[in-house]
C-alpha cells in the first residue's frame, strides 16, 4: 500500500510501497504564525486556524483551515461543514479497509500558540 502525504499548501506526495524517505518534521512548530483574532461567540475556532487530522494507524496527515465567514473547514480546495466530515473524508480516502465514520472533535488537533491541542479541549 502506498503512503500519501498531504501538505498544508495542498501539495501531495505519494510514495510507492518499499520507498524509504528520511526527513525531520519539527514537533510543535507552527508552519504559519498563529492568528491574533479571538474566536467569535458561536465558534471555538479563530478564522484561519490550522487543523490537523492523522488517519488512524497510518502516517497520513491532512490539514485544513477554519474559514470563519463560511463557517467551514477547507482542505485541498474542498469545504467541510464539520470536523467529523473532514476527518471522515480523510479516513475514507486512505483507510478503505474500515468504516470512515469518525468523531473529528476527538481525532483532530488545532494549532494554538505554537502547540497542537485536541479540538475537544476547546469546547
Amino acid at each position: 500500500m502506498s503512503t500519501t502525504i498531504t501538505f498544508p499548501d495542498g501539495n501531495t506526495l505519494i510514495l510507492p510501497p518499499g520507498t524509504t524517505v528520511s526527513f525531520t518534521i519539527p514537533t510543535n512548530t507552527p508552519p504559519v504564525p498563529p492568528p491574533v483574532a479571538e474566536p467569535s461567540n458561536d465558534s471555538v475556532f479563530i478564522d484561519g486556524d490550522l487543523i490537523r487530522h492523522r488517519a488512524p494507524r497510518t502516517d497520513d496527515i491532512w490539514y485544513a483551515r477554519w474559514n470563519e465567514d463560511d463557517k467551514q473547514f477547507v482542505a485541498n480546495s474542498v469545504s467541510y461543514d464539520s470536523l467529523s466530515t473532514f476527518s471522515s473524508a480523510h479516513i475514507a480516502r486512505v483507510r478503505t479497509d474500515r468504516s470512515p465514520r469518525d468523531n473529528g472533535w476527538t481525532s483532530c488537533d488545532v494549532l494554538r500558540n505554537g502547540l497542537w491541542v485536541k479540538c475537544d479541549t476547546l469546547r
